[in-house]
């Protein structure tokens, strides 16, 4: 009876359940997110790696030959034609790739989540849907006795 504290000041429901609260489950992100983040971050350095000036290479034009990787900001650029020492990576490029990247990631997940959700509904609905089957009358055998 007396037994009870109660603290006034005290918050009952931890920040992220109230967060939870106003943000519908769709529209929180899955682990599905980093896959699709890591999957973009590789293929933009494919992409660089393809797009490397080659013919410059074979030709033998070291002076304009640069490596540069990033979309749509470079993040990395080495100058392999000049002697001048220069910092190869650009942070504020990779800080502004890095956040594209993830509201990409991020909408993709959603978007994957409602496609898979609208999915799984049409399917339970085509399940307890009643589908009128047409059925021949069996002749009825007659006993005699």
């Amino acid at each position: 009876m007396g037994d009870e504290l109660e603290y006034k000041k005290a918050d009952p429901i931890f920040r992220k359940q109230r967060i939870k609260e106003f943000i519908r489950e769709d529209l929180i992100p899955t682990v599905r997110t980093n896959y699709i983040f890591i999957g973009i971050f590789v293929l933009v350095i494919i992409f660089g790696v393809v797009a490397f000036p080659y013919d410059r290479l074979l030709g033998g034009n070291m002076n304009e030959l640069k490596i540069s990787l990033g979309y749509p900001l470079i993040f990395f650029e080495f100058d392999l034609g000049s002697f001048d020492y220069t910092q190869p990576f650009r942070f504020l490029g990779l800080i502004v790739d890095l956040i594209i990247y993830i509201i990409i990631s991020y909408l993709l997940d959603i978007l994957i989540t409602a496609i898979e959700k609208a999915y799984i509904t049409y399917v339970n609905s085509s399940k307890t849907r009643y589908i009128p089957q047409l059925y021949k009358e069996k002749p009825e055998i007659l006993e005699i006795k």
